[in-house]
């Protein structure tokens, strides 16, 4: 089967990317292993890359339309080319050549009702993708040693192999609601209320969490973006008691940061936020 695989770089050169380092290192080593993928790198600059690797095709956005952008434009490439499987990854990942082994073994078993096979996110030595969700919001992080199909699960985008097939169904591709962040919350909420699985691989990989430090990754500007679309995706896909359990979480957070963080920068947004919320009526 043929899979289109997406990197999406956003001021990082292609040479500074985790990502495209270890897919130039695993296709060195391992010859034939990337035969029935083709690579896109997907530029949301600020600056076009003057130099980047021969085995991708690379494509420059000068207007940073974010990441629902890029796997659309992915998809379109998915569509026109007949594969049928599209991985989506971001810009940090370590990959291994066990995950690519494990992906072209496992797509041409799996039931219709699969429709995403991810591996197992590590950051820190804890597991952080995918995770079950719990009621409406909570999420518990699936266990290490777990390999299978699941459903009522979430993910991060990095990674995912989505069906093709599946994200056609869906009005056209990706949601233009969530441009960067959610949009992962999004898809696998999409899975979930279709009644459809994901299958877990035995795959690890470390993955950088940006949202796991806010001092040295997470500007203000880009943390009200954050709450922007987590108020969007609890309040529009979501419902009335997902949002309701969702100012619960975000009055923590404010109280964590207010308590914990010396910049109060970021709790008095998050105050701010929930100031906001408190006005719509649900």
């Amino acid at each position: 089967m043929k899979i289109i695989a997406v990197v999406v770089l956003y001021k990082t050169k292609p040479s500074e990317s985790e990502t495209v380092n270890s897919i130039l290192k695993i296709a060195e080593q391992n010859e034939h292993i990337f035969d029935d993928y083709q690579f896109i790198l997907y530029d949301n600059g600020p600056h076009k890359a003057e130099v980047y690797p021969e085995m991708f095709c690379y494509h420059f956005d000068e207007m940073n339309g974010g990441l629902n952008t890029a796997y659309n434009f992915a998809l379109k490439n998915a569509n026109e080319s007949g594969a049928q499987w599209l991985l989506l990854l971001d810009q940090d990942t370590a990959l291994t050549a066990k995950l690519f082994l494990e992906q072209k073994k496992v797509i041409g078993q799996l039931p219709e009702d699969i429709v995403s096979v991810v591996p197992k996110l590590v950051d820190g030595g804890k597991v952080i993708s995918p995770a079950h969700i719990k009621g409406s919001i909570r999420q518990k992080p699936t266990k290490i040693d777990y390999v299978g199909a699941l459903c009522d699960c979430t993910a991060l985008n990095s990674g995912s192999l989505v069906c093709v097939n599946f994200l056609n169904s869906m009005c056209g591709g990706f949601c233009k609601d969530f441009k960067l962040d959610m949009l992962d919350h999004w898809l696998y909420h999409e899975i979930a209320f279709q009644k459809k699985q994901i299958y877990i691989l035995d795959s690890r990989l470390e993955h950088n969490l940006s949202v796991s430090n806010f001092k040295d990754k997470i500007t203000p500007e880009r943390y009200r973006s954050i709450l922007e679309s987590e108020y969007k995706f609890y309040s529009k896909y979501k419902g009335a008691t997902a949002l309701k359990k969702y100012k619960c979480k975000l009055r923590l957070r404010a109280l964590k940061q207010q308590l914990l963080f010396k910049d109060k920068t970021y709790a008095k947004i998050s105050w701010e936020a929930l100031k906001n919320i408190k006005r719509e009526d649900i």
